[in-house]
Formats: structure tokens, sequence, C-alpha cells
């Protein structure tokens, strides 16, 4: 029976960064493990992409355009589905 897996990413990210010594996922492997014996109708992938001020910082150039190519390559996977959220910073700065 085709099955379908939701990833909530940014979430995943945190456990694999705080409890897996930041682990590498294969996605992939990942999801036809977790519908197996059944297989992968459809794998949607939720994420956002990095916070970038206006103007970016190089640091948040870097960190979006790694993260571009990582989804970007994710999006390539047979029956992946990329959805995408906006971050945005809420709330006021003081000065100290």
């Amino acid at each position: 029976m085709p099955t379908a897996v939701f990833i909530d990413a940014g979430y995943l990210d945190k456990i694999m960064y705080f409890d897996h010594a930041n682990a590498r996922l294969d996605y992939q492997l990942l999801t036809h493990e977790l519908v197996a014996p059944d297989s992968l109708f459809r794998a949607y992938y939720y994420h956002c992409m990095p916070y970038q001020s206006s103007p970016p910082t190089a640091e948040e150039r870097e960190r979006y355009s790694s993260k571009h190519r990582f989804i970007t390559a994710i999006g390539n996977l047979p029956r992946f589905e990329i959805r995408l959220g906006r971050l945005a910073k809420v709330g006021v700065e003081s000065d100290g």
C-alpha cells in the first residue's frame, strides 16, 4: 500500500544537532525505512530557508546558499515534495 511521509525538517534538524552530534541523514533511505514494508507514495519535506537581514551578512548568504543547494538536492529525489515556509524576524530589538 502506498504511504506518505511528512517530515518536519526544522524539528528533525534540531534533534540531529543536539542528540546525534549533527549526524547527516539519507532522507531517501529514511523514508523507505519508515514506510516498509509498504511503498512510498510521496515524502513531504517541510522547512524554511534561513533568515537573512537586509542587507544579508556574508555568513547569512553562505548559510542560505548552502541550504538552497541542500533543498534542491532533496527536491530532486524521487517522490519528494518540498514545502517551504517563510522565516521572519518578529519583535523589536532594544538598544541595551
